[in-house]
């Protein structure tokens, strides 16, 4: 079982290319931020400041169970100044997503 949670020499081949998303992994990565953009429907207070692609598949600890986490930055206070109602939408909105669109990459949930 520890094997398991090792340091990876390489990045996940799925995925990597050497040190370079495989070609085009960044466009549909995009095309899922964007359509979870539109699903969070706060394109007229708040812009994608980033779109991150973090967590062991961004990195050497990778395992064969890893997910891909991609995240839409955006800024709460630009939604509203409540943070705690802005965080706990977000979060709702993110399991109703996930809940609708379970999308996948090569088993790899996204």
């Amino acid at each position: 079982m520890l094997h398991e949670y090792e340091t990876q020499s390489t990045l996940n081949p799925k995925l990597w290319d050497g040190d370079c998303l495989k070609k085009g992994l960044s466009y549909k990565f995009l095309r899922i931020a964007k359509a979870f953009y539109d699903f969070l429907e706060v394109s007229d207070t708040a812009q994608v400041l980033d779109v991150l692609l973090i967590g062991s598949n961004a990195n050497y600890n990778w395992t064969e169970k890893s997910d891909i986490d991609l995240h839409v930055v955006i800024d709460y206070q630009a939604v509203d100044k409540n943070l705690h109602l802005v965080k706990n939408l977000m979060m709702a909105k993110k399991s109703i997503w996930s809940t609708n669109y379970p999308l996948t990459y090569k088993g790899m949930d996204i």
